[in-house]
């Protein structure tokens, strides 16, 4: 029996997770017709080198009696902001003998506590005259300060449009993208 398609939250390797207790699934294959899963394991550590050694450091289920393999709750110690999860489980078939373990999963937490949100609002605020039904026009410049990183990721969302001009990437970049949309760039930084 194999293990695929392990998600978080129904999501694969998520970014920015708000609930703090996440819930795992995956997908199972055997060419075994009639096979099923008698018992499950999940592990969980704090990097991935943990992980590849089989330290949970975060959680371990140990081998739970269970056919399920969907909205399996996290049971480990308690997640922090910003906190990267690395994850794999195992499976017991029918005959009780266990899989080999999953590849490994990711998922990253979102800011879970309100002290951890350091931004301001950008945009018109309640001085703005003109109509307020538009969708307001926010705007926000910045450096990218530490130049050894080799490549930086910027996480956008827009209203109905959004424009990013990317410039000092060595290939500028400059994007649209419909509403509720989450956009992901990468480039390398000059």
């Amino acid at each position: 029996m194999k293990l695929t398609n392990l998600m978080t939250q129904n999501m694969q390797d998520p970014i920015g997770l708000g609930h703090g207790v996440p819930a795992f699934s995956y997908l199972l294959q055997s060419e075994q017709r009639g096979d099923k899963q008698t018992a499950y394991q999940i592990i969980a550590a704090s990097s991935r080198e943990l992980l590849e050694e089989k330290k949970a450091d975060l959680w371990d289920s140990g081998k739970v009696r269970d056919e399920q393999n969907y909205a399996i709750a996290y049971g480990g110690l308690p997640l922090h902001s910003r906190q990267q999860v690395f994850w794999k489980a195992r499976v017991w078939d029918s005959q009780d003998d266990p899989s080999l373990w999953s590849e490994p999963a990711f998922y990253e937490m979102g800011l879970l506590e309100e002290e951890d949100w350091k931004a301001v609002w950008i945009g018109q605020g309640d001085d703005f005259y003109g109509d307020k039904s538009a969708a307001p026009a926010l705007a926000k410049d910045f450096i990218l300060k530490d130049k050894n990183i080799v490549t930086k990721a910027q996480r956008l969302k827009g209203w109905d449009t959004l424009e990013a001009d990317f410039t000092g990437w060595r290939n500028a970049v400059r994007i649209r993208h419909p509403a509720h949309r989450a956009v992901i760039l990468c480039g390398s930084v000059r």
